[in-house]
């Protein structure tokens, strides 16, 4: 049985933020890809479905010291804030949803330039097309 098949949210980021050495996110990481290519209809999209899911995890609590493991490990960026090499204020991420609530068309081009309000490019943006967002 796939770990991850039946754990609610809250499991998973109680898992994520569990993991303190890059050994294990990354053995982690490839887990959650395999079992991601089995569930999405997309399976292309797995690896940056993970890197995000992980990610959100940066916003729930994590060290910056374990954000930086996690993006070492994986690339994980949060799917709003990206790297998130410091942590938005509350203030912050309610103006960062209203911009996203407000816009229209393309949610990832959107989310694009939100990710560079909080983190300058980086490694994260430079995730091929076929792996990730291209942030270039």
């Amino acid at each position: 049985m796939n770990p991850f098949k039946e754990k609610s949210v809250g499991a998973f980021i109680t898992d994520v933020l569990a993991i303190k050495s890059e050994d294990d996110a990354r053995a982690f990481f490839d887990v959650y890809v395999e079992y991601l290519r089995g569930e999405l209809n997309e399976p292309s999209e797995a690896v940056d479905t993970a890197r995000k899911n992980i990610g959100w995890c940066f916003g729930e609590g994590m060290a910056p010291e374990m954000r930086a493991m996690w993006r070492d490990a994986c690339m994980a960026y949060h799917p709003v804030f990206g790297g998130m090499r410091r942590k938005p204020g509350p203030q912050e991420a309610f103006e960062a949803g209203v911009r996203l609530g407000s816009l229209h068309g393309d949610l990832e081009t959107h989310l694009k330039k939100v990710r560079r309000t909080f983190d300058p490019p980086t490694s994260w943006e430079r995730i091929s097309e076929e792996d990730g967002p291209d942030e270039t």
